[in-house]
């Protein structure tokens, strides 16, 4: 069985959140914590932000007793947050700042409204390319 390379396509049910990760830590360091408690199959840590990974076990049952075990204890010598990954059913997050458009739209602020000044000396140069079209 290939292991996909992409931690949002592992089982959920063997999946374990690890937060709180400093950039120090790296994947052997977590592949020694973890698989004290059962067969790690892969482990995923975030570059962009950092701070958070993901382990696969093999088995649910392995990464239910990480949880119980790991869960508030120092690994890289600093407290982890670790629990059971949660199912994102399958969405992906979009790169882009645009709003989703399945949501409401956003509700205009009561203040008034700034206009953006031009620069007077870009007015200048409209002005002179003007005129020397014009002659």
């Amino acid at each position: 069985m290939a292991i996909s390379k992409r931690h949002q396509e592992w089982d959920v049910d063997c999946k374990v959140y690890i937060g709180g990760l400093r950039s120090e830590c790296n994947k052997y360091d977590l592949e020694d914590a973890f698989s004290e408690f059962g067969k790690v199959l892969s482990v995923w840590i975030a570059q962009r932000p950092p701070g958070f990974g993901f382990i696969l076990f093999e088995d649910p049952r392995d990464a239910k007793d990480s949880v119980k075990g790991l869960d508030g204890a120092k690994v890289c010598g600093y407290r982890v947050k670790v629990e059971m990954a949660k199912d994102r059913g399958g969405r992906r997050r979009s790169r882009s700042r645009s709003r989703d458009r399945r949501r409401s739209p956003r509700r205009r602020s009561r203040s008034p409204a700034r206009r953006r000044e031009r620069s007077r000396s870009n007015d200048r140069k409209w002005e002179s390319r003007r005129r020397s079209e014009s002659d």
